[in-house]
């Protein structure tokens, strides 16, 4: 499963416990009846308390054999933070304004001869790609 179908399944909060829990080394998450973690890396998987073999070398093999009950953490660790950027921006509509509100000051900048185009503000596109992780989880 795509990490933004899980966190549109499960909420943002269900994805938060699952990373706050997750074992260092976990690459993927497996949510069935009791979850657990694997790690592709070390071909294990992490159940009540302790590391054990596990046969996966994909994550194709696993979201079969879990009918896509499968997410990869990485992925969700990434739209968690984007949630998080955004809540501290005051939301999605605040965060969506402040954006606007940077494109309209460099263009009026360019406007008036200071030629800030081409030249990228790290923050607002790391917003800007925050707001879209975010709406792709709604």
């Amino acid at each position: 499963m795509k990490a933004n179908d899980f966190i549109k399944k499960f909420g943002i909060g269900a994805a938060q416990c699952v990373l706050k829990n997750m074992p260092r080394t976990s690459t993927h998450y497996v949510f069935n009846k009791t979850g657990f973690y694997y790690s592709l890396d070390f071909k294990s998987y992490f159940h009540e308390g302790d590391w054990f073999d596990s046969d996966y070398s994909t994550a194709e093999e696993m979201e079969e054999d879990y009918r896509g009950n499968v997410v990869d953490l990485a992925n969700l660790r990434r739209l968690v933070v984007a949630h998080e950027l955004v809540e501290a921006k005051g939301g999605l509509n605040t965060a969506k304004f402040l954006v606007q509100g940077a494109d309209k000051l460099t263009y009026q900048l360019e406007q008036k001869g200071f030629g800030m185009s081409g030249v990228p503000n790290k923050d607002i596109e790391d917003l800007r790609q925050a707001i879209a992780d975010v709406e792709s989880c709604q």
